[in-house]
């Protein structure tokens, strides 16, 4: 393959897989959705005790929103007094009502907690995925215009002659390269494609946004999506020890960010390497 193919396979292989991953989001948000109706989540409930089992529902919903009163209360005093809680219905309940509630409320909790889930590993594959279509695209512009990997490196006839081939060499001396630029963080991936290309990412219009998601992506795999020093220092106006909040939203915008991201790099690199672009390759952009 030509640069411009191999540039071209890259893309679609890797927005595809973005497609797909943010199509997967949207349909688990429809089924979390439909989860959440009354209706479907009374269906475990046997027909003949869902009255009473709705009265009981309704006396411990006012139950908890007595405790949050209280609560709300006791901090405004400013005090640590020490406060417990014992739900009492208004009435006596059969026995099943009892029985079916504790599994209810797991049930139940489910389509609370699986966003929380969903959408921070979408974050992080979605993270991966794009440092991946980074790796292939650079190694691509590394092999096919050799003369980008020129450096001050030297090596003996020993080392380049145990390659079966030049190509085995420029393979092996391109990805070594590209691994060296990805080991560092993004504002140092930018920094050195600036001095190697002449290209600043930086100034992408929305390059803020593929920022904030590295380093995002950072405190959820090691802070449980706390804010850390470093992401802090990384960010404005952000505060230590404030827990991340990745709904669907912040996924679509990081979604679309992604897609122009990667045409960005497309359009400026196929001006400085002399490739022609492949139309259509970007699924994210022609799969709307």
């Amino acid at each position: 393959m030509n640069l411009s193919e191999e540039v071209g396979h890259v893309i679609t292989q890797n927005t595809q897989d973005l497609y797909f991953l943010l199509k997967f989001v949207e349909d688990i948000e429809a089924y979390i959705e439909q989860r959440r109706s009354p209706s479907n989540m009374l269906d475990d409930i046997p027909k003949d005790i869902r009255p009473e089992f709705v009265r009981y529902l309704m006396d411990f919903s006012n139950f908890l929103g007595d405790v949050r009163k209280d609560i709300t209360a006791e901090k405004e005093k400013k005090t640590k007094a020490k406060m417990s809680w014992i739900f009492k219905p208004s009435k006596t309940y059969p026995e099943q009502v009892h029985d079916f509630f504790i599994p209810f409320i797991r049930k139940s909790m489910g389509p609370i907690m699986y966003p929380h889930y969903l959408y921070d590993m979408t974050l992080t594959h979605a993270i991966a995925i794009l440092e991946a279509f980074l790796h292939d695209f650079l190694a691509a512009i590394f092999t096919q215009r050799s003369k980008t990997l020129k450096s001050e490196h030297t090596a003996s006839y020993k080392e380049i002659l145990s390659f079966p081939s030049m190509r085995a060499l420029t393979d092996y001396l391109a990805d070594t390269r590209v691994e060296k630029i990805l080991s560092e963080d993004i504002d140092k991936v930018a920094g050195k494609l600036q001095e190697l290309f002449s290209i600043d990412i930086a100034r992408f219009h929305d390059f803020n946004v593929i920022r904030e998601a590295f380093y995002r992506r950072h405190v959820v795999v090691h802070n449980k999506g706390i804010t850390d020093k470093k992401y802090c220092e990384k960010i404005p106006n952000s505060q230590v020890d404030v827990k991340l909040s990745t709904n669907y939203k912040y996924l679509a915008t990081l979604f679309a960010a992604i897609a122009q991201f990667i045409d960005y790099l497309d359009e400026h690199f196929s001006r400085k390497m002399r490739y022609k672009r492949a139309p259509g390759a970007n699924f994210l952009l022609t799969n709307p």
